[in-house]
């Protein structure tokens, strides 16, 4: 999780002791006597409770589950050697440069089919999660249930190379959806604009939600966001290096477009 507000940590220790993993960028260290902070960025959560559990328990069969997750995350250069050994034992590649993971392959079109579900049932997600088997691969009826989402997708990135606009360092993209895509339409544009900025908002009923991506690393995206919400009602914000995000009011969207071209 990426903690901000220390109320929230004060009032989970009022009633228990508290374990905390978090891969964003943080500025605050929480542990404390009754909390365990791990700060593991660049590695998955989801990937590190995998090993954590595995200490006290066989977890092998859901090996391939902690690989997926690492794999959406873009988590996965740190923990290369376990990334190989699970695409080694499902008979896949394991193929990774700096600009990322190949995208096709057994593995990844698990992931991808769990994404595109995780969205369509964003409203009932332990549906998705009723449907996956320690078997692997197994994953129910879920790819039924994908191919609008990926239509919609599809449309929204194609529509970016006609309606983007020119900001400093790179694009800016506003889109309606049917789906809550969230990461999934910037992650896919940014991976065919890597040395450029993108940002992207989405609006969801009062707030824009607001995604940037510079994958080459030469912008710190958590510094630069904050830049672009000072003074803004900014309810959530944070993430990473290469990939950070917020929330705006809708009455500021306009106020922030003016800030992505001057600063």
């Amino acid at each position: 999780m990426n903690i901000t507000e220390e109320y929230f940590v004060k009032s989970l220790e009022a009633f228990s002791e508290v374990l905390i993993i978090d891969h964003h960028l943080v500025t605050q260290d929480w542990n404390s006597d009754k909390t365990t902070f791990l700060n593991i960025q660049d590695y998955c959560a989801a990937y590190i409770c995998y090993c954590l559990f595995s200490k006290i328990q066989d977890l092998q069969e859901f090996d391939w589950l902690a690989a997926l997750a690492s794999v959406s995350d873009w988590a996965y250069f740190k923990n290369q050697n376990f990334m190989k050994s699970v695409f080694k034992k499902y008979g896949d590649d394991f193929v990774v440069d700096d600009r990322g993971i190949r995208k096709s392959g057994k593995l990844w079109d698990i992931q991808w089919i769990l994404n595109l579900a995780l969205i369509y049932f964003f409203k009932d997600l332990k549906r998705v999660y009723d449907s996956i088997s320690s078997n692997f691969g197994d994953i129910g009826d879920l790819e039924e249930y994908t191919e609008k989402v990926q239509e919609e997708l599809d449309f929204i990135v194609r529509r970016f190379e006609k309606q983007k606009e020119k900001i400093k360092y790179g694009f800016f993209y506003e889109y309606k959806s049917k789906f809550d895509l969230g990461s999934i339409v910037i992650n896919v544009i940014s991976g065919e604009h890597y040395n450029d900025l993108i940002i992207t908002a989405y609006l969801d009923k009062e707030f824009y939600k607001i995604s940037a991506r510079k994958q080459d690393g030469e912008i710190n995206l958590v510094e630069y966001l904050r830049k672009m919400f000072h003074g803004l009602d900014v309810p959530t914000q944070g993430g990473h290096f290469k990939a950070a995000g917020g929330s705006i009011g809708k009455e500021d969207l306009e106020i922030f477009k003016e800030r992505l071209k001057e600063i």
